[in-house]
């Protein structure tokens, strides 16, 4: 394979292996001709958190992986427009029940994720099938599963994603909740006053 003509296997490589590492079910990927001198891809992938945490780390997986291989990351510019359009959403919309410090702690580990040998090494291998097979289907993208599993079991990733949000309660019912707590409060200070 040729590294300089495979940017955009390697991107969508970065995808999959992504959307695997968070537990996603990847239903296809491809790549086809987008007009000289580049070559568009697609993954699809159900992922079950279209606006959150989970989108931003699938859409910026490409990104990562052009950058760990070519140490540069010259595509996916949608990418990067979907992911920082996934993570305002997260942020504006759900409640954080844990610090974001948890959020850079959990974006400095999968990016530490893609820096090791052996997630370069399934990048590669999984940049090799995407260029010499145009698209992968089901058979090769079970097991493309199996060898990250094989490298690492993930599934500790998936639940720390799943734990920094969970949607807001809406205001009326919160605000319910805090008086009610307010109101419990007066009262255990007043039967302690008697």
């Amino acid at each position: 394979m040729n590294i300089d003509h495979s940017r955009v296997a390697v991107h969508e490589a970065g995808h999959v292996v992504m959307a695997l590492i968070l537990g996603l079910n990847v239903q296809g990927c491809r790549i086809g001709p987008g007009g000289y001198p580049r070559e568009a891809g697609r993954c699809t992938i159900i992922d079950p958190d279209p606006v959150g945490v989970v989108r931003f780390l699938v859409s910026m997986g490409g990104v990562m992986a052009e950058d760990r291989i070519f140490g540069d990351d010259r595509g996916g510019g949608a990418d990067r427009v979907q992911a920082a359009a996934c993570l305002h959403n997260w942020s504006a919309h759900f409640r954080r029940y844990r610090p974001d410090d948890d959020l850079r702690e959990l974006l400095a580990e999968v990016s530490h994720l893609f820096d090791t040998d052996g997630c370069r090494s399934i990048l590669l291998d999984v940049s090799r099938m995407i260029y010499a097979k145009r698209e992968l289907k089901k058979r090769e993208l079970s097991e493309i599963a199996l060898m990250v599993h094989r490298w690492r079991d993930c599934s500790d990733i998936a639940q720390r994603v799943a734990s920094l949000g969970e949607a807001e309660a809406p205001t009326g019912l919160k605000g319910m909740v805090k008086d009610l707590l307010r109101f419990l409060r007066d009262l255990v200070e007043k039967i302690r006053e008697i």
